[in-house]
């Protein structure tokens, strides 16, 4: 007789001995199927076969770890389910088959917070801010911010600049003109309009229409 879980005969005899038996029987081959997906896009993830890119410029190999664990974790779910009621390793109660289900979860969470992963609520500030040139000076430096529209400093309006402040370690002063700004310092710039411009700036990086520059003395 075939040996599987539509069986007739083996769910009618299984049921009888082990009331889980259709349940862990069904839902085995379920999250051995999706761990088999998710281990296997973790593989392609971390070995780069194929070359996936995401518009916001986030380091999408940083999941891979993820995939990995999820995805043995739940293989294990079938292979379980088998040596039990094939091969007759009855110490494989339920607390094995829920176990191999829910610690692959966790650990999977776990790798994503060590990763950092929890909290990287913009990848695209994460990696602009990791620049050299542009973690240097935030290091260094009081930045301040050129921007018009007293809302969009007090009501977080501006998501682009919510984003820069959590990133800007030392907040310089506020203003409303570029012309304002002293010799020497360095600010964020809006792109309003209304802010003016100069003709002495360092331009040092752009994020998503906000310059990051340096006032320098006109030659």
């Amino acid at each position: 007789i075939p040996y599987n879980c539509s069986n007739a005969f083996y769910i009618y005899i299984f049921a009888v001995f082990d009331p889980l038996f259709f349940f862990f029987c069904e839902k085995s081959g379920l999250f051995g199927s999706l761990g088999a997906v998710v281990f296997l896009a973790g593989i392609i993830l971390k070995t780069g076969i194929l070359q996936i890119s995401v518009s916001d410029g986030a380091d999408i190999k940083s999941y891979s770890s993820i995939g990995l664990v999820l995805g043995l974790g739940w293989l294990s779910l079938p292979a379980i389910w088998l040596a039990r009621h094939r091969f007759g390793h009855k110490f494989l109660t339920a607390n094995y088959w829920l176990a191999s289900l829910l610690v692959p979860a966790w650990l999977a969470m776990a790798v994503a917070g060590s990763n950092g992963l929890l909290t990287n609520y913009s990848p695209d500030v994460k990696l602009f801010v990791k620049k050299s040139e542009i973690a240097d000076v935030l290091k260094n430096q009081s930045i301040n911010f050129v921007v018009q529209k007293t809302e969009t400093m007090t009501t977080g309006g501006d998501k682009a600049l919510l984003l820069l402040t959590f990133e800007t370690p030392s907040w310089g002063k506020r203003f409303k003109k570029l012309t304002d700004v002293p010799i020497n310092n360095y600010a964020w710039v809006s792109p309003e309009s209304e802010i003016g411009f100069l003709t002495n700036e360092r331009q040092i990086g752009t994020f998503r229409d906000w310059k990051l520059i340096q006032v320098i003395e006109r030659k």
